[in-house]
């Protein structure tokens, strides 16, 4: 399967976070996306691997945290650069930075 054949990967990518893979003990990383209904879901993230999609995982949760940190601290300016309204764009901005927020909390 490719990156782009993913479930979702259609849909705006806005942050990625690090989960933890209990059949591993691995860190496996997720993508917030932004679906057409307005909803934030937490989807799979691939990279291309041989032409493939394969997950993106890491050994410890610090290290899977401080590769998504740069991209994170851009949200605002992804949801920017979406066609919506400015009042949807700031209610989205902040839905995913609470989501991000949340999460940061359980791990």
């Amino acid at each position: 399967m490719l990156v782009s054949e993913l479930p979702g990967a259609k849909y705006p990518l806005l942050a990625l976070f690090p989960f933890r893979w209990y059949e591993t003990s691995h860190w496996i990383i997720r993508a917030l996306r932004l679906h057409p209904s307005g909803e934030l879901k937490w989807m799979h993230y691939g990279v291309e691997h041989n032409g493939h999609a394969r997950a993106q995982t890491f050994s410890s949760y610090e290290e899977g945290r401080k590769h998504v940190a740069e991209f994170n601290a851009e949200v605002s300016a992804r949801v920017d650069e979406l066609d919506l309204d400015n009042d949807l764009r700031i209610s989205i901005t902040l839905k995913a930075e609470k989501e991000l927020t949340a999460q940061r909390r359980l791990a």
